[in-house]
């Protein structure tokens, strides 16, 4: 499986929406998550968040609970932390990440995928910290668009 190393180099800030239930990693293709985006994307164009980041990008969180599943959270960047209307608080911490494209069409699929290569032992050398990690749509992403692509990323645990 193909990906790149990436570093970011200071933290950043994120604010949004939660999904109102838990999502397994490996039944992601049973949530509407599309609608939940949509839901999400009414409500922040709809109410005041300060600090925020001038590009057409997004993020989906997320972040692992005790029992082995997943908080999603659709959220966009912020400078800092200031009116946020309501949305949660994310911070992405500064450090290594590896960097998956993955196809829009399969994400569900790829993202399974993308979660057995870095369990799998024979990448012993990959230190994943899998306490998180989050989908990535660029400005060049379009939901229209099947051949579009956005990158999954997973964080490296430092040495």
């Amino acid at each position: 499986m193909k990906y790149k190393q990436i570093e970011f180099n200071t933290d950043r800030y994120f604010v949004g929406l939660k999904y109102p239930s838990l999502l397994s990693s490996q039944r992601l293709d049973e949530v509407d998550l599309p609608s939940f985006w949509i839901t999400f994307s009414e409500q922040f164009m709809n109410r005041h968040v300060s600090h925020l980041v001038q590009k057409e990008e997004a993020i989906g969180y997320m972040k692992r609970t005790l029992n082995s599943n997943y908080e999603y959270t659709a959220a966009c960047e912020v400078t800092e932390f200031g009116e946020t209307s309501g949305f949660e608080k994310i911070v992405i911490p500064k450090g290594p990440y590896l960097s998956f494209e993955i196809s829009f069409r399969h994400k569900d699929r790829d993202i399974r995928s993308v979660y057995d290569f870095v369990r799998n032992e024979s990448h012993s050398e990959i230190n994943a910290d899998l306490s998180y990690c989050l989908e990535y749509y660029p400005e060049s992403f379009n939901h229209e668009d099947e051949h579009t692509s956005l990158y999954f990323m997973v964080p490296l645990k430092e040495n």
